[in-house]
């Protein structure tokens, strides 16, 4: 069974700050040409679908057992640096 972590989709309608462009007549054609100096707002249609929780536990898993191993490591490095560390004698 896969259960998502939420219901319907995310962002159906992108909205985004780009060059401006023009449409120019070419060879029996249309080309877009860039405006300098210009920029327009241009919209988008997609959305992005609702996440499987699965994928995202074994995800946030995989990423939690690096971050510890990272933990343990430092852990273990930083111990054996503190070891080496000669006291210093007080001057009182």
């Amino acid at each position: 069974m896969s259960t998502s972590v939420s219901i319907g989709y995310t962002r159906t309608v992108t909205r985004c700050v780009k060059q401006a462009q023009a449409l120019e007549r070419a060879a029996g054609s249309y080309v877009l040409k860039d405006i300098p100096g210009k920029l327009a707002v241009s919209y988008g249609y997609g959305g992005t679908p609702p996440l499987d929780l699965e994928t995202v536990r074994a995800a946030n898993l995989g990423q939690y057992e690096k971050a510890r191993l990272c933990y343990v490591e430092y852990r273990a490095l930083l111990e054996a640096a503190v070891e080496k560390i000669e006291p210093v004698e007080s001057a009182a």
